[in-house]
């Protein structure tokens, strides 16, 4: 059996080949993890891209969105700003032109039966002027700003309570009490009077407090009357 001989010029091309063969596979696997990280970094490129995209469309939103409130606060102001400004104007041509404004309405039915909190509508209007109250529902709105002066009356049938109030706009608590107990006998006739400051626009009525009024008698004999002083 012969031995292969290989002289030092063959072992040194075998090995340079084999390093060769080596390095071209390390670079081979180099390269493809260079590809997979390019790769990678342009999938999170394009979906840092798509985040921003989306974030700037939100924003562009919000944008949006905040130019509208603003807008329409800003029309709300102003819309407020010109009524109050048309308030303070028609106050001050009333007090040049010394406008009156006064009214006096009876109640006409003869016998009203009245819940809680139930506006009494004084229904029969003698004097409107100004056209501020309305016969319609029982309720003066003021005009213009100051101070006015209103009273109100309520008859009650023999042995009938009798519980109403002056209210100042819904949601106010301000409230001016009548409360009587009638005789055994007759009809009795209770009446209240106030002074009260209004704005432009607020508006007075008079209800059935508590307890009510129950067969409160009309026949145009009770009366709510107002003006300004």
């Amino acid at each position: 059996m012969q031995k292969f001989a290989m002289d030092e010029a063959t072992r040194t091309m075998v090995l340079c080949m084999t390093f060769i063969c080596v390095a071209a596979y390390l670079f081979k696997e180099i390269l493809n993890d260079v590809q997979r990280d390019v790769k990678k970094c342009d999938n999170e490129f394009l979906s840092i891209k798509q985040r921003n995209a989306e974030l700037e469309t939100k924003v562009q939103m919000l944008e949006s969105s905040l130019e509208i409130q603003e807008k329409n606060a800003a029309e709300k102001r102003e819309k407020n700003i010109g009524e109050r400004i048309n308030a303070l104007e028609t106050s001050i041509s009333a007090i040049r032109q010394g406008r009156t404004y006064a009214f006096t309405a009876l109640l006409s039915g003869l016998n009203n039966n009245y819940g809680s909190g139930q506006t009494i509508v004084y229904d029969n209007v003698k004097v409107n002027t100004g056209g501020c109250y309305s016969g319609s529902n029982g309720i003066f709105t003021a005009p213009v700003a100051g101070i006015y002066f209103f009273s109100w009356s309520t008859m009650t049938s023999p042995n009938v309570p009798l519980d109403t109030a002056l209210v100042l706009n819904a949601a106010s608590n301000y409230r001016v009490y009548l409360k009587g107990v009638a005789s055994p006998n007759s009809y009795s006739l209770f009446s209240q009077s106030t002074v009260v400051q209004l704005a432009p626009g607020d508006r007075v009525w008079i209800v059935a407090y508590k307890m009510g009024a129950q067969n409160v008698h009309g026949g145009s004999w009770p009366a709510f009357s107002g003006f300004r002083v």
